[in-house]
């Protein structure tokens, strides 16, 4: 890979952990729980690096902590960043769209993960009026 100025960036303070593949579940069903390495076990500075898998067209999946949105992907395109309080945390989610898969790096410390908070995956519907 070449970057502009010939160097690598800088690596960040922590290098992202994976912790794990998750899919959306169908809608209606009960969220999916984020919770592979340090997702379950939030340290200081620490970073996670998930998979999530692009789902079928129709309907919106959207990564949530706390209610808040972090991420969504919809009618079969690829993860996206939300706006708001998670927008400068989240960097951009790297897709391959033949695998189906993007890889998404989380917040994973303990100021973002306090005891008994977890990222949830959570699929809604699309209802078509004619």
């Amino acid at each position: 890979l070449a970057f502009a100025g010939g160097a690598a960036p800088a690596a960040s303070a922590a290098d992202p952990i994976p912790a794990g593949t998750y899919a959306c579940p169908p809608p209606g069903d009960l969220p999916v729980i984020l919770s592979g390495g340090p997702l379950s076990s939030p340290s200081p500075g620490a970073l996670a690096s998930v998979s999530l898998s692009i789902p079928s067209s129709g309907g919106v999946c959207v990564l949530s902590l706390l209610s808040i949105p972090v991420a969504r992907s919809y009618g079969g395109r690829e993860w996206e960043v939300r706006a708001g309080p998670f927008a400068g945390k989240v960097l951009t989610p790297t897709c391959d769209a033949g695998a189906g898969m993007c890889k998404v790096v989380l917040p994973a410390d303990e100021e973002t993960l306090p005891e008994g908070v977890a990222y949830a995956l959570k699929s809604y519907g699309r209802d078509v009026v004619d």
